[in-house]
């Protein structure tokens, strides 16, 4: 038995403390709710969170290369904390607290070893998986400022329409003289 199979026979645990400290960035309100409401029409934050979670645990148990994959797994996570209020670090440092919480949960097997656990395994794939999640994070970030922009100048021409500032580029003259040139 290595570090892996004891982990996945964990994950159920390790799934809900884990769940537990992302929700716990939240206040605490939000965190009952997320927590406490199953239904994904009523809470999708949660339930997107949950998903996501659960999916990138199995993601951390699979053989392979991580971050691939990963960033298809994190971008409904990633798009919901870049509309929050949340800054880069915090918006990713979720993904680096499955450490701990892995630690945490696995030490009490950690005896029945034959063999030293393979912790530096893990935490490089922890690491792609957050490399990952920065990388989506912040591509999310970025179309979503996109659509701010887009929305300030579609509301600045309008109101400047509205003001008649506006006119027709058919209306400006081409020749310096001030004769329209066909």
């Amino acid at each position: 038995m290595d570090l892996f199979d004891i982990i996945e026979k964990r994950q159920g645990r390790i799934l809900d403390k884990w769940q537990d400290r992302v929700l716990s960035t939240y206040s605490p309100d939000a965190y009952r709710l997320f927590k406490h409401k199953k239904d994904p029409f009523a809470n999708p934050v949660g339930s997107t969170l949950k998903k996501g979670l659960e999916s990138l645990l199995d993601l951390l148990l699979g053989e392979g290369d991580v971050r691939e994959k990963a960033v298809e797994l994190l971008e409904d996570s990633m798009k919901v904390r870049a509309v929050q209020d949340f800054s880069p670090s915090n918006a990713v440092g979720f993904l680096f607290e499955l450490k701990g919480v892995i630690r945490e949960q696995v030490g009490k097997d950690l005896s029945n070893l034959e063999e030293r656990p393979d912790w530096s395994a893990l935490d490089s794939k922890i690491d792609a998986i957050a490399l990952a999640g920065f990388d989506v994070f912040m591509e999310c970030r970025e179309r979503l400022n996109r659509i701010r922009v887009n929305e300030v100048r579609n509301l600045s021409y309008k109101a400047m329409k509205r003001a008649n500032l506006v006119c027709d580029l058919s209306e400006i003259p081409d020749d310096p003289d001030g004769e329209t040139v066909n």
